[in-house]
């Protein structure tokens, strides 16, 4: 991927976080904004670039994930999306994606339009998903309805 797409790529996230995720608490750290909660729930948005982009593209997805903690004494570890004891593309949480999901960045991308969408997609899907777990026991209540079916990696175990 050539340099002026990883810059409109940044700036896509640095204009993301200011407008939008700092005033919700999000942490940036390269493509992972995180927010930590008082309890060792761990909120991540992961934008994930395309291990196949080339020269004249920049793609990406978005990943969305809760991490629980163990150790309340390292609470702001900077753990990575694919730790996540829970964790879905965007798709499984907005109705407006079937399947997975890429936006694609390139010379000629709208980027105000590519901005609009992704900050509506925020505003309406992902933050709306992340906000309904403020704390474990929401996990289990949220958990017990199914929703997150499909999106447990592994064994997860939500001390209360």
């Amino acid at each position: 991927m050539d340099k002026a797409l990883d810059t409109k790529f940044k700036e896509l996230l640095s204009r993301i976080q200011k407008e939008l995720l700092k005033q919700k608490g999000f942490k940036k750290s390269g493509s992972n904004f995180r927010q930590y909660l008082p309890d060792g729930t761990c909120k991540i948005i992961n934008f994930q670039k395309s291990m196949f982009n080339g020269d004249g593209e920049c793609r990406f997805t978005i990943n969305v994930g809760l991490y629980f903690q163990k150790d309340m004494e390292n609470i702001y570890s900077n753990f990575k999306e694919y730790e996540c004891q829970i964790r879905t593309r965007v798709a499984g949480i907005s109705q407006r994606y079937v399947g997975d999901h890429w936006w694609v960045l390139t010379e000629v991308t709208e980027v105000e339009k590519m901005y609009a969408e992704l900050l509506t997609l925020m505003q309406e899907d992902i933050l709306p998903w992340l906000d309904q777990f403020s704390c474990r026991r929401d996990v289990i209540r949220v958990g017990q309805t199914g929703k997150l079916k499909n999106m447990i990696r592994g064994s997860v175990y939500v001390n209360i």
